[in-house]
């Protein structure tokens, strides 16, 4: 803990792959976290045995900085979730060790975040303490046909601050208040299993899986104006271009869970 920043009551939720910890792109990810001018109670690694590919973990690197830093908490699970492991793991971490907080921020392993980013979360949240929030997200048309690709962010918003939203993205950063979860622990486990068996591809796509939990629990999520985030990558297409393409396997899971 350092004395010379304040305290969130939030833990941050991060999963990442074999290829991203060799790269070191989870490590300059959870570095920039460090970096924030405020800090958060744990940020949480969830690694899984084996991936999805049945691929395994370089541990070494984890004995390693930036992971022996004393907010860091590695959290070992026996399945891969895929991307939405960074949330499932988390409340898993946090229902296991019986541990109360505020809310949980999900983060990629991929983006270089703000140092004020995260302060500027929170500020928000205590405006909106039942809301999920965060920095980009997507609507649906009204005839559930197509995506709208546009994430909005600073440039689309105008006051007032808060954008109503289907699902929130997690590449930006997203806060979800914990007790969404908390009290609801075994029916999230089976809103899990029942999504991933009616829609396989859903393991894919997280946001759109909390997306649907907070609609079928009427809780609301906001898009509010945000900073410039940086990819970490070399060679790699812009993001709207990596949502372009995401978008047929999107609209797929939604039309499959939604309708």
């Amino acid at each position: 803990m350092n004395i010379h920043k304040q305290t969130l009551p939030i833990y941050i939720g991060i999963t990442t792959s074999p290829l991203r910890l060799e790269r070191l792109k989870t490590q300059k990810a959870i570095r920039s976290i460090l970096n924030s001018t405020v800090e958060p109670m744990k940020i949480i690694v969830n690694i899984p045995m084996r991936t999805l590919q049945n691929t395994t973990y370089p541990l070494h690197i984890l004995h390693k900085a930036p992971f022996t830093h004393p907010l860091i908490e590695i959290h070992y699970l026996e399945n891969d979730r895929g991307p939405i492991l960074k949330l499932d793991g988390t409340i898993d971490y946090l229902y296991k060790n019986q541990i109360e907080t505020n809310a949980i921020v999900l983060i990629d392993d991929d983006i270089l975040y703000p140092p004020r980013l995260l302060e500027l979360l929170w500020n928000y949240h205590l405006q909106k303490p039942n809301s999920s929030i965060g920095f980009a997200g997507r609507k649906w048309n009204p005839n559930h046909e197509q995506l709208i690709l546009k994430s909005y962010q600073k440039k689309n918003i105008q006051k007032p601050n808060y954008f109503p939203c289907d699902f929130l993205e997690t590449y930006h950063m997203v806060l979800h208040p914990y007790l969404h979860f908390l009290p609801k622990y075994n029916e999230w486990k089976i809103f899990m299993e029942e999504t991933f068996d009616l829609c396989p591809e859903s393991i894919y796509t997280d946001d759109i899986i909390i997306g649907l939990w907070n609609h079928k629990h009427h809780i609301t999520q906001f898009i509010v104006k945000g900073l410039p985030i940086k990819i970490i990558t070399e060679n790699l297409p812009k993001l709207s271009d990596i949502n372009l393409g995401e978008d047929g396997n999107n609209q797929k899971v939604y039309k499959k869970l939604f309708l």
